[in-house]
């Protein structure tokens, strides 16, 4: 199955990374847990959506400062 994972970096030093199709319930969080090692940073926040609870595609969004 293909997974498809959004990541938009900011002005500001910071990056989120949302994954949009592919994954069901918390594997997301397995699943983006090398991207947040690569790009790096320390994370300041995780929302969890309502799919997160549900296991359906789009589950969690981070956002990590690269300071």
């Amino acid at each position: 199955m293909k997974q498809v994972v959004e990541i938009k970096i900011n002005k500001d030093a910071t990056f989120s990374i949302q994954p949009k199709e592919g994954f069901k319930g918390k594997s997301c969080i397995e699943e983006t847990k090398n991207l947040e090692l690569v790009l790096g940073g320390e994370k300041i926040s995780q929302e969890k959506t309502s799919d997160y609870y549900k296991g359906g595609p789009t589950n969690v969004r981070s956002t990590i400062n690269l300071d």
